[in-house]
């Protein structure tokens, strides 16, 4: 039985059913003539139609899979989302996102964002009349001043990468939405639906590099996206469609077993809230009533010291990704910590 979950010392309460909706969503055996219990990798790439238009739901695998749908509805249930859709790359999600803007507008990004993400914005997007503003997200103010009455879209990433910077998702979505129709991306790639969930916080769009943490097992590339709005969801289906980046069939199947935060138990001993709780594990041990009594002091300690080494681990932290979330933060920002160190003194 999955243990209780809590909010201790004034964390996001960990989400409710994690593992038996990785699991269970998506793979009910009832979809299946053959009442398969293990979701079949559909490779085909049409399906029989009764006549001209009249089909059962799938006519070109490019428009629409049956492996793929188990994907979409599983990652959907972990994002707490109404829909999601897998891309054949994180990128692909990137660009099909984009593609809901027209030339003239602006989208403001992060300015610490994944190397892909910039490269796309600064040498592809600008070329086709996107205007693109590298703004400091993490201070609200810049974000506030930067919005114009051609903003559409603002994309940011928290942590960021490659340094860690934290970013309040729902003190930006209050920012973005009180200005009007304008779209926030989160890229919660890093974090994973299992640390943190930006639609919960404010987001409109939540996207994936499933390649990563979400798949956890170095053998996918495929994005994914998550939303709740009919309206974006429908359009981004039909840029999906229309532009072929929709994640294959088979690669679909890797992420179901594993990611899809998948954590089935044919893959092995490799689940992905298993991945993402040893992350957090090398400071959360309690093995001994000492680090019991010390582990407020622990917490006080991280903090402190992310916030002197310029990480921006603030307190809103704790209430957007959640205890385990925040230490896997703290665990990597150390481990760069100490690289820097290396790096700048020759330690």
């Amino acid at each position: 039985m999955q243990e209780k979950d809590a909010s201790p010392h004034g964390f996001l309460p960990r989400f409710q059913h994690f593992a038996t909706q990785a699991i269970h969503v998506g793979q009910e055996p009832e979809q299946w003539t053959s009442q398969a219990v293990v979701p079949p990798i559909s490779l085909s790439t049409t399906f029989k139609q009764g006549a001209p238009g009249r089909h059962l739901g799938f006519e070109y695998s490019r428009s629409g899979n049956p492996t793929r749908n188990c994907l979409e509805k599983a990652v959907a249930a972990l994002d707490g989302a109404k829909y999601s859709l897998a891309f054949a790359s994180g990128l692909a999600a990137t660009v099909t996102v984009t593609h809901l803007l027209k030339a003239g507008d602006q989208i403001i990004c992060m300015d610490d964002v994944y190397g892909g993400t910039n490269r796309y914005f600064r040498q592809v997007a600008t070329e086709f009349g996107l205007k693109i503003s590298f703004v400091d997200c993490s201070k609200t103010k810049l974000l506030e001043a930067a919005i114009t009455p051609e903003t559409k879209l603002v994309w940011i990433e928290t942590p960021t990468n490659p340094i860690l910077k934290m970013i309040d998702i729902e003190a930006c979505a209050h920012t973005v939405h009180k200005h009007g129709d304008i779209i926030l991306v989160v890229d919660n790639t890093f974090m994973s639906a299992y640390f943190q969930r930006p639609l919960a916080l404010g987001a409109d769009i939540c996207m994936y590099s499933a390649t990563k943490y979400m798949n956890g097992h170095s053998d996918v590339v495929m994005g994914l996206v998550s939303l709740n709005s009919e309206r974006l969801h429908d359009r981004l289906r039909f840029l999906q469609n229309c532009s072929g980046r929709a994640g294959s069939a088979a690669m679909a199947h890797g992420p179901r077993r594993s990611a899809a935060c998948g954590i089935l138990p044919d893959r092995g001993a490799n689940p992905v809230p298993l991945h993402r709780q040893a992350d957090a594990q090398p400071l959360r041990h309690q093995g001994s009533p000492p680090l019991f009594f010390l582990k407020k002091y622990i917490y006080l300690f991280i903090y402190l010291f992310l916030a002197v080494l310029g990480l921006r681990c603030c307190a809103w932290a704790f209430s957007s990704c959640g205890e385990q979330g925040l230490l896997f933060v703290a665990v990597h920002g150390l481990l760069i910590a100490v690289a820097s160190l290396v790096a700048e003194h020759g330690f």
